[in-house]
């Protein structure tokens, strides 16, 4: 129900054929235009406040950012991306920078469980097209929504498992 205890008639019509009831048996009315409070329409100004105009209201404005822009003076050059930059050391072939832990440890989380409830290190005897079925499996149910389990990391360490059997074949 709508503010009010009334209902508009495309909702009451909507709302009738999910309930089986005739539309003409539910009282409704159409909604009242709103309607001002007299307070904002007897006094304009109840509290004696003259608003200044905007140019003068701008002019405060700077000398009170002044200091402030004086004290912390604007650097014209693009903001720091420790990311982009190079560095002296930056001749890595591996950039785990760009890896995300908090993912890193859900995995090693997850792998952890799984070690206790499958002991002995079962997934490498698995082939690794199931692996990647079962990756594949979470992958759908999260892009279906899903959200009854972390499926983007059971994903991922099925991922990691059928490439780790991949490469000890």
């Amino acid at each position: 129900m709508e503010r009010g205890n009334y209902m508009s008639i495309d909702r009451v019509k909507r709302f009738s054929g999910i309930v089986n009831i005739p539309p003409e048996q539910i009282k409704c009315r159409e909604p009242k235009p709103p309607v001002r409070p007299s307070c904002v329409t007897k006094h304009k100004n109840p509290a004696g406040f003259t608003p200044k105009p905007v140019p003068e209201v701008k002019q405060a404005v700077n000398e009170l950012v002044e200091p402030v822009n004086k004290a912390f003076p604007q650097d014209n050059s693009q903001p720091t991306d420790t990311t982009n930059k190079q560095f002296p050391q930056d001749s890595e072939e591996n950039e785990y920078r760009y890896l995300n832990a908090a993912w890193l440890d859900e995995i090693a989380t997850g792998l952890t469980a799984g070690i206790k409830k499958h002991p002995g290190e079962t997934w490498h005897d698995i082939p690794v097209n199931e692996h990647l079925a079962r990756a594949f499996r979470h992958i759908n149910l999260m892009r279906i929504g899903d959200r009854s389990d972390n499926h983007i990391i059971n994903a991922s360490m099925r991922l990691m498992m059928a490439y780790v059997v991949d490469r000890n074949k």
